[in-house]
Protein backbone atom coordinates (compact mmCIF):
# COMPACT_ATOMS: atom_id res chain seq x y z
CA UNK A 1 0.00 0.00 0.00
CA UNK A 2 0.72 3.57 -0.33
CA UNK A 3 1.86 5.48 2.66
CA UNK A 4 0.88 9.09 3.11
CA UNK A 5 3.70 11.49 2.47
CA UNK A 6 4.27 14.48 4.74
CA UNK A 7 6.12 16.69 2.36
CA UNK A 8 5.80 20.32 3.30
CA UNK A 9 4.63 19.46 6.83
CA UNK A 10 7.15 21.83 8.24
CA UNK A 11 6.07 24.53 5.84
CA UNK A 12 2.44 24.00 6.88
CA UNK A 13 3.38 24.26 10.53
CA UNK A 14 5.37 27.41 9.87
CA UNK A 15 2.42 28.87 7.94
CA UNK A 16 0.06 28.22 10.85
CA UNK A 17 2.46 29.66 13.41
CA UNK A 18 2.92 32.78 11.23
CA UNK A 19 -0.86 33.01 10.85
CA UNK A 20 -1.47 32.81 14.61
CA UNK A 21 1.29 35.34 15.25
CA UNK A 22 -0.36 37.67 12.74
CA UNK A 23 -3.71 37.18 14.45
CA UNK A 24 -2.17 37.98 17.85
CA UNK A 25 -0.53 41.17 16.59
CA UNK A 26 -3.82 42.21 14.96
CA UNK A 27 -5.55 41.56 18.28
CA UNK A 28 -2.97 43.66 20.11
CA UNK A 29 -3.43 46.50 17.61
CA UNK A 30 -7.20 46.30 18.03
CA UNK A 31 -6.83 46.42 21.80
CA UNK A 32 -4.55 49.50 21.59
CA UNK A 33 -7.04 51.21 19.27
CA UNK A 34 -9.90 50.25 21.57
CA UNK A 35 -8.03 51.68 24.56
CA UNK A 36 -7.34 54.93 22.71
CA UNK A 37 -10.99 55.19 21.72
CA UNK A 38 -12.05 54.67 25.33
CA UNK A 39 -9.62 57.35 26.48
CA UNK A 40 -10.55 59.81 23.71
CA UNK A 41 -13.10 61.79 25.80
CA UNK A 42 -10.46 62.32 28.48
CA UNK A 43 -7.80 63.24 25.91
CA UNK A 44 -10.26 65.64 24.26
CA UNK A 45 -10.98 67.31 27.62
CA UNK A 46 -7.27 67.73 28.32
CA UNK A 47 -6.70 69.17 24.85
CA UNK A 48 -9.62 71.59 25.20
CA UNK A 49 -8.38 72.70 28.62
CA UNK A 50 -4.88 73.41 27.27
CA UNK A 51 -6.25 75.31 24.26
CA UNK A 52 -8.64 77.25 26.48
CA UNK A 53 -5.84 78.34 28.80
CA UNK A 54 -3.77 79.48 25.82
CA UNK A 55 -6.52 81.53 24.19
CA UNK A 56 -8.32 82.87 27.28
CA UNK A 57 -7.96 86.58 27.90
CA UNK A 58 -8.07 88.22 31.29
CA UNK A 59 -11.50 89.57 32.25
CA UNK A 60 -12.22 93.12 31.08
CA UNK A 61 -12.84 94.37 34.64
CA UNK A 62 -12.61 93.57 38.34
CA UNK A 63 -14.52 94.71 41.42
CA UNK A 64 -11.21 95.14 43.23
CA UNK A 65 -8.09 97.15 42.48
CA UNK A 66 -5.35 94.60 41.97
CA UNK A 67 -2.58 93.61 39.53
CA UNK A 68 -3.31 95.26 36.20
CA UNK A 69 -6.76 96.53 37.24
CA UNK A 70 -5.77 99.97 38.53
CA UNK A 71 -8.01 102.43 36.70
CA UNK A 72 -11.19 103.08 38.68
CA UNK A 73 -14.51 103.52 36.87
CA UNK A 74 -18.16 103.37 37.87
CA UNK A 75 -21.24 102.25 35.98
CA UNK A 76 -23.46 104.83 34.29
CA UNK A 77 -26.69 103.87 36.07
CA UNK A 78 -26.04 103.01 39.70
CA UNK A 79 -22.40 104.07 40.06
CA UNK A 80 -21.14 100.57 40.90
CA UNK A 81 -17.36 100.89 41.23
CA UNK A 82 -15.13 98.64 39.11
CA UNK A 83 -11.52 98.62 37.95
CA UNK A 84 -10.04 98.17 34.49
CA UNK A 85 -6.65 97.90 32.80
CA UNK A 86 -4.98 100.94 31.28
CA UNK A 87 -5.90 99.99 27.70
CA UNK A 88 -9.62 99.54 28.50
CA UNK A 89 -10.94 102.51 26.50
CA UNK A 90 -8.72 101.59 23.54
CA UNK A 91 -9.98 98.00 23.49
CA UNK A 92 -13.71 98.62 24.01
CA UNK A 93 -16.17 100.83 22.16
CA UNK A 94 -18.75 102.88 24.09
CA UNK A 95 -21.43 100.35 23.06
CA UNK A 96 -19.35 97.45 24.41
CA UNK A 97 -18.63 99.38 27.63
CA UNK A 98 -22.37 99.89 28.18
CA UNK A 99 -22.93 96.14 27.75
CA UNK A 100 -20.11 95.41 30.21
CA UNK A 101 -21.55 97.89 32.71
CA UNK A 102 -24.95 96.22 32.41
CA UNK A 103 -23.28 92.86 33.22
CA UNK A 104 -21.34 94.45 36.09
CA UNK A 105 -24.55 95.81 37.66
CA UNK A 106 -26.43 92.55 37.12
CA UNK A 107 -23.62 90.53 38.75
CA UNK A 108 -23.34 93.06 41.58
CA UNK A 109 -27.10 92.86 42.33
CA UNK A 110 -27.03 89.05 42.24
CA UNK A 111 -24.07 89.02 44.62
CA UNK A 112 -25.90 91.38 47.00
CA UNK A 113 -29.02 89.17 46.89
CA UNK A 114 -26.98 86.08 47.76
CA UNK A 115 -25.25 87.89 50.65
CA UNK A 116 -28.58 89.22 51.98
CA UNK A 117 -30.16 85.78 51.88
CA UNK A 118 -27.17 84.35 53.73
CA UNK A 119 -27.43 87.04 56.44
CA UNK A 120 -31.20 86.54 56.81
CA UNK A 121 -30.72 82.78 56.96
CA UNK A 122 -27.99 83.12 59.62
CA UNK A 123 -30.11 85.53 61.68
CA UNK A 124 -33.20 83.32 61.56
CA UNK A 125 -31.12 80.29 62.51
CA UNK A 126 -29.67 82.28 65.43
CA UNK A 127 -33.18 83.27 66.62
CA UNK A 128 -34.34 79.68 66.29
CA UNK A 129 -31.43 78.44 68.39
CA UNK A 130 -31.93 81.12 71.10
CA UNK A 131 -35.72 80.42 71.22
CA UNK A 132 -35.02 76.80 72.07
CA UNK A 133 -32.21 77.61 74.49
CA UNK A 134 -29.67 75.55 72.57
CA UNK A 135 -26.82 78.04 72.67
Amino acid sequence: GMQPTYRGGRQRTQFYSNYTREQNSNGEQASVISSLLQMSPLLLLILMSVLNSIFTEDPAWSYHRNGNYKEERSTSWNSVRYYVKGDFTEKYTNQKILHLEYDIERDYKQDLQIKCKAVVSTQSTGRLISNYGIE
